[in-house]
């Protein structure tokens, strides 16, 4: 018996019970190819690699195999996954001097976000500890990460100029 035949005889039994409406099945793909059918909880609940999961795609069950389901909608995935994409990085580093020059309803809502994390993480360095950014040019000959520190021309967020600014706003 193939996976398609199992995994059709474990949705007719859902049908039968009458439970399909609350449980949905899915078909998983990687690069175009078919891996296996699983609920959304089985596929969450599996170890996923961060790459992988970039290129898996979803079909529902009973909805034909060109209906393909959002990654996000299978792993929960949040706007903040999305914005960091395939990157190893840990932290977002936003310059105060950018966040500044948004219109002042955005700044209201990222203001509010911020609020809002707070109070839901104690997310900031305890007494007697800081995070320290630093600007480096990237050095890939060397066998350090990073190259040497280069100065920041959006460090001084109260003596940025205008002019740097505007020159990174995007139209």
């Amino acid at each position: 018996m193939t996976s398609d035949e199992v995994w059709d005889k474990i949705e007719a039994a859902h049908r039968a019970k009458n439970e399909l409406s609350t449980v949905k099945l899915y078909t998983v793909w990687l690069r175009g190819v078919k891996l296996f059918r699983a609920t959304g909880a089985e596929i969450q609940g599996m170890d996923w690699d961060a790459n992988i999961i970039a290129e898996l795609s979803f079909s529902e069950v009973g909805f034909g195999e060109s209906s393909t389901i959002q990654t996000s909608k299978i792993f929960n995935r949040s706007s903040v996954n999305e914005w960091f994409e395939l990157t190893y990085a840990s932290y977002a580093v936003l310059p105060r001097s950018i966040l500044q020059s948004m219109p002042e309803e955005w700044q209201h809502r990222f203001v509010e976000g911020m609020r809002e994390l707070s109070k839901s993480f104690d997310w900031t360095p305890k007494e007697g500890q800081i995070y320290r950014v630093s600007l480096h040019e990237i050095n890939e000959t060397a066998e350090q990460q990073f190259g040497n520190e280069i100065a920041d021309p959006l460090l001084r967020y109260r003596n940025s100029s205008f002019k740097e600014i505007e020159s990174r706003r995007k139209t």
